[in-house]
């Protein structure tokens, strides 16, 4: 049976530190933690006691304490003098409380796992569930300090770049935990930037799970040794290659087995329905997850809309909770082709949620499928949302035989 460890006896001194650490400062802001949170039951009622004071406008102290104990035939004398020596300085106090919130939220896994398991469910399938909760089972105690630390943090290197100029300027890079849409009609090089954008993570050292819905791992894998060399795709899937050619082949394939690059295809899947995605999503330890692509998501409901709007918001609170990248493609409306015009937000295909969800939205538009006047290395990116931040559109160089991008000029 799957079991996730706690140690409970250690939470003890932590939360007779909490508790101490009230009584010690005689402070009136007090941690918001529940009751219910504290492993002891000797600790639970004291908590409930001194909340009880505190909202009667009572000063918290070992001697109110003590007396509102007795005054209910409670009395824990030996426990509030344990408490009391173990008090934690009013500075240490907010991490002490999120370490026995941390672990409360242990156990309610550990009775959520044992209740699953008394369903019959599978230790994998257990282990799926839990992996896919959307976040903390209670909520997280956050000092605001803390919070600030981490957006100066933010200002350095974490924010991952595309290596395009043009789209990180707009873009300003990608924090860890944005959710970003990547939309486009059907062969206008979606899988291609997609695969590009991996090939450039993974080149700099940044893991990347890539998960096909559409293709297959084979067909993934050939798209990334030619946008590695500059080889055709179609002369990859053929065979036609001279040898110095097979030879580039060759070498981006131990490229390859050396970058934090991984490809989970459709053939390692049970089926493309939401909880097998978004549990893949989930399980996924990379820094970066690409879903190719969204439409290829079956869903359980009879409207698509709720369906898809569902999916969207599973998908977006796993990447906030894990802090991952998450960048999912999606299918755009044939709108677009009548009248031909660039894309907008409009066109992507079945759902608002979409939209709505996503922290970024890029639209992908390559001219030439609309005018065959335009080279067919012209290309343009449309950053058509971008919660943070400006939009706008940029210019891209695309050579398609090989699914490379550059900035344009």
């Amino acid at each position: 049976m799957l079991t996730l460890t706690a140690d409970d006896g250690g939470i003890i001194p932590i939360e007779r530190a909490v508790i101490g650490g009230i009584l010690l400062e005689g402070t009136t802001r007090l941690p918001p933690l529940m009751p219910t949170e504290f492993f002891l039951g000797s600790h639970r009622l004291i908590w409930e006691t001194i909340l009880t004071l505190e909202d009667e406008g009572h000063g918290v102290n070992v001697l109110t304490l003590r007396a509102r104990l007795a005054s209910t035939g409670a009395s824990h004398d030996d426990v509030l003098a344990h408490c009391y020596e173990d008090g934690a300085l009013s500075a240490f106090l907010p991490s002490y409380a999120r370490m026995v919130r941390e672990a409360a939220r242990a156990r309610r896994l550990r009775a959520l796992g044992a209740e699953l398991h008394a369903q019959g469910l599978t230790e994998e399938e257990i282990r799926r569930r839990l992996d896919d909760l959307p976040g903390l089972l209670t909520s997280a105690l956050v000092d605001p300090a803390d919070d600030w630390r981490e957006i100066v943090g933010g200002w350095g290197g974490r924010r991952l770049k595309t290596g395009l100029q043009g789209l990180d300027r707009v873009a300003g890079g990608l924090m860890p935990g944005v959710f970003v849409v990547v939309a486009g009609r059907t062969s206008m090089g979606k899988t291609a930037f997609l695969v590009h954008l991996a090939s450039v993570f993974a080149g700099v050292g940044h893991s990347v799970e890539y998960l096909p819905l559409e293709e297959s791992r084979l067909a993934i894998h050939r798209r990334v040794i030619a946008n590695r060399t500059g080889l055709s795709v179609a002369r990859l899937a053929d065979g036609t290659l001279s040898a110095p050619e097979f030879q580039q082949a060759e070498d981006a394939v131990r490229w390859l087995q050396d970058v934090p690059l991984r490809l989970t295809g459709v053939e390692h899947l049970r089926a493309i329905d939401e909880d097998t995605v978004v549990g893949m999503v989930a399980a996924a330890t990379a820094e970066v997850v690409i879903v190719d692509h969204l439409q290829q998501i079956t869903t359980r409901d009879e409207s698509r809309v709720y369906g898809l709007e569902r999916v969207m918001k599973r998908l977006h609170a796993v990447a906030l909770r894990d802090g991952k990248v998450l960048l999912v493609s999606a299918q755009l409306g044939r709108a677009m082709d009548d009248p031909p015009r660039p894309p907008r937000l409009s066109d992507i295909r079945d759902s608002a949620a979409i939209e709505f969800t996503a922290r970024q939205v890029w639209l992908l538009y390559w001219p030439c499928k609309h005018k065959r006047e335009w080279p067919a290395t012209d290309y343009e990116l449309y950053v058509a949302k971008h919660s943070d931040g400006p939009t706008g559109m940029v210019r891209l160089h695309f050579e398609a035989t090989s699914g490379r991008f550059r900035d344009a000029g």
